[in-house]
């Protein structure tokens, strides 16, 4: 090692040696230019070898493909069961030992496959006989147990795909991690797949720092949990929830699973909390739930509210589908200034207006040629909705 320090110095000095007497501008500009000239060489070698790389990669997958492809569908997509035995007969892999890229490139195909093929079902158990038989649960948890950060989402990635159930004990040791990006999609999983205490995480904040991704796994897990046993009541990690933006997530999510016992409790928050954030995602959940009692309370303060809030009120208005919720939504009407909020006041008055009254008679007074195109888009609208439903 002090032999390639004195070399490196050694060509520094007599760089420098080069330039001694020159102006110090020059200098420096010679230094910069040769700097340059370095980090150029070095981008073009890492770039021709990612390069390399991908070629590689990409040529390793097209072998697997062409070579397990049309057996893996007639295994998969067969209606008699088989066994990981017979796979292995039928795959002809008895005396193969598969390399570890063999393995992700295997995965990687069984997953295509399943995407697919959306008409055919997947025969499960030979599914399971498939992955049993190429190794590829055992595969996936030891890249988990890595210590490789890379392996490790990999790893979480494939077996969530695969739809494995991921062992409590690996999951307990990620979700302690140092990678925030890791330790919450861990929690995600541990969610789907724990068999005690699964949303022990949901108590935390969710590692307090939520973004749109996290939302999408935690709605994962929550989704595929429900299909097992219905969901606690998600209104108890509302009250206890610091996150602004994690408490809204949990408020839409109450919505989306159609908690309609949290109701009361959210239009009771409503009205507490000063979060203009909170108020607009508690009135889309109303909305969803169908929670009518909440019309006189949402329409009390609606003037007061920010634009996003009143387009959320809005929004419920038009699930509510009542007699009082037309009557609020034509009130609005004569008020609002803002195109947007017009726009969807329009929308719902149309959607929720059974005889069409109260909608032909605003459109019949309306000469603003703008709020005339509003009309004939709504119209539009439930014609392609109509269509594409039937």
């Amino acid at each position: 090692m002090e032999e390639i320090f004195d070399t490196v110095r050694f060509y520094i000095y007599y760089w420098d040696s080069q330039f001694i007497g020159f102006p110090i501008v020059i200098r420096i500009v010679s230094t910069l230019v040769i700097l340059l000239a370095i980090l150029y060489i070095v981008s073009l070698f890492r770039f021709i070898y990612l390069a390399y790389s991908l070629e590689r990669k990409k040529k390793h997958f097209e072998q697997v493909k062409q070579k397990y492809t049309i057996k893996l569908k007639d295994i998969l997509f067969s209606t008699l069961n088989t066994y990981p035995d017979a796979v292995k007969s039928e795959l002809e892999i008895e005396n193969v030992s598969f390399k570890k890229w063999e393995k992700v490139d295997i995965t990687q195909l069984i997953l295509s496959i399943k995407q697919e093929k959306k008409i055919e079902k997947i025969n499960v158990n030979n599914y399971l006989a498939v992955i049993d038989a190429l190794g590829l649960i055992s595969f996936w948890e030891e890249n988990l147990r890595d210590k490789s950060l890379e392996k490790n989402m990999q790893a979480l990635r494939m077996l969530d795909s695969l739809g494995i159930n991921i062992p409590g004990s690996i999951l307990a040791n990620k979700v302690q991690g140092l990678n925030s990006n890791l330790r919450k999609y861990a929690k995600s999983e541990h969610i789907r797949f724990a068999s005690h205490d699964a949303f022990k995480f949901l108590e935390e904040d969710f590692d307090g720092d939520l973004n749109p991704l996290d939302e999408i796994r935690i709605h994962a897990s929550l989704k595929e949990r429900a299909k097992l046993k219905s969901l606690p009541l998600l209104i108890r990690w509302v009250n206890t929830a610091q996150n602004e933006a994690y408490k809204c997530f949990l408020i839409k999510e109450i919505g989306l699973f159609k908690q309609a016992g949290s109701a009361s409790q959210l239009l009771e928050l409503y009205q507490n909390t000063k979060s203009f954030r909170i108020k607009a995602s508690i009135a889309e959940t109303l909305g969803l739930l169908k929670y009518t009692q909440a019309v006189p309370i949402l329409t009390l303060n609606y003037d007061s509210n920010p634009e996003f809030v009143q387009a959320s009120i809005i929004n419920a208005m038009g699930q509510f589908a009542t007699p009082e919720a037309l009557a609020f939504l034509e009130v609005i009407y004569n008020q609002t200034s803002d195109d947007e909020l017009f726009i969807k006041i329009v929308r719902n008055i149309y959607l929720i207006d059974c005889r069409k009254e109260t909608y032909l008679r605003l459109k019949d007074v309306t000469t603003n040629i703008f709020r005339k195109s509003v009309f004939a888009n709504a119209e539009q609208t439930e014609i392609e909705t109509n269509e594409s439903i039937a």
